[in-house]
């Protein structure tokens, strides 16, 4: 996909919790784990994390 195909999207939410709990629930395999779904989660710029999702995987660039 190029540029002009994305789809981009912002989503602003309040937490009623601290920041580093947050990072931790969206920034780590063990955090997504517990609130999403299964799969292995790169914890750092330019990794690809691989989700499970039913009978198949889906790949984020993070």
């Amino acid at each position: 996909m190029d540029n002009e195909t994305t789809a981009r999207e912002r989503i602003e939410i309040e937490l009623a919790a601290p920041p580093g709990s947050v990072y931790q629930a969206i920034a780590t395999a063990d955090g997504v784990r517990s609130w999403w779904t299964d799969g292995d989660v790169a914890e750092s710029v330019g990794g690809v994390s691989r989700l499970s999702f039913g009978a198949g995987w889906t790949e984020l660039s993070v």
